[in-house]
């Protein structure tokens, strides 16, 4: 490129000189000079290319040099991040380890309340009794001796005490007998009543619960407290299973007779066999 703008200089040294000393015809002449005008044309975009070459390159040179002003500082936010994410990390697993101690120790202390508040077995019966037989249902317990039985009542066999007490409701202990369409596992089944009966009394509570055996049969027993139209009930609910039918033995009173007829439905409950 130099070479070829020092020949281009020295054309326009000579070619006057050398017009004038030759004696070169005025077309020639008007050639040479045209020639000449339009290697100078050249030689100026060629210039102005190379300016502009040169400013895109600096504009180019300073582009990079702001990406890795950016890159830079990308680079260390990113390590500052990475850094707080293994931090957080870390505590998250601290609290992870606290919580499930935390589960654990609530667990432990639920059970032994739990534990603390259920007897492991009814309380023997202080009353007097008769037996009552059901051949249809292959079982036979005993009741208090002054009550009277009422079979077919909204339940397989009603053994009905005296009316008394602050709402005069009678007292009574049913036996109730369902066949079940599949096999239930007995806590299973005592959930899925609990649930029930929440869903048509809203203020239904488990106020007790505990594992027992009754007729040689695991059973679970509830005390429980809820109000219907307006009375408060606190009964004595318990749960078998014996192969696909479940019994229901359940004591009905008002809460202010619970305490004096627990011996009846202790009665029943202990004296239960089946045939």
């Amino acid at each position: 490129m130099r070479k070829r703008w020092f020949l281009v200089g020295m054309i326009f040294l000579l070619v006057p000189w050398l017009l004038v000393g030759c004696g070169i015809s005025q077309e020639v002449y008007d050639t040479v000079v045209a020639e000449r005008d339009s290697l100078a044309a050249d030689l100026q975009s060629f210039q102005g290319e190379l300016d502009a070459a040169k400013s895109k390159v600096q504009s180019v040179q300073s582009e990079l040099e702001a990406l890795k002003l950016e890159l830079g500082s990308a680079s260390s936010e990113l390590e500052s991040a990475t850094g707080e994410l293994e931090t957080a990390k870390s505590e998250l697993q601290s609290v992870q380890g606290e919580l499930e101690t935390v589960k654990l120790e609530l667990e432990e202390a639920l059970t032994q309340l739990i534990e603390a508040q259920a007897p492991v077995a009814p309380p023997p019966p202080t009353v007097e009794g008769q037996t009552y037989t059901n051949s249809e249902y292959g079982f036979s317990c005993d009741f208090p001796k002054d009550w009277s039985v009422e079979e077919g009542i909204a339940s397989t066999v009603m053994f009905a005490g005296p009316v008394e007490g602050e709402y005069d409701c009678m007292v009574n202990i049913s036996v109730v007998v369902e066949g079940l369409p599949i096999r239930w596992e007995l806590d299973e089944y005592v959930r899925m009543s609990a649930l029930q009966m929440k869903q048509l009394y809203p203020d239904f509570t488990v106020l007790q619960e505990y594992e027992t055996t009754i007729g040689g049969v695991p059973a679970i027993v509830q005390v429980i407290s809820l109000e219907i139209v307006g009375y408060p009930f606190k009964d004595a609910i318990a749960y078998i299973i014996k192969d696909k039918t479940v019994y229901s033995i359940v004591l009905d009173v008002t809460e202010d007779l619970y305490e004096k007829y627990r011996d009846e439905f202790a009665l029943v409950i202990t004296t239960f066999e089946f045939d």
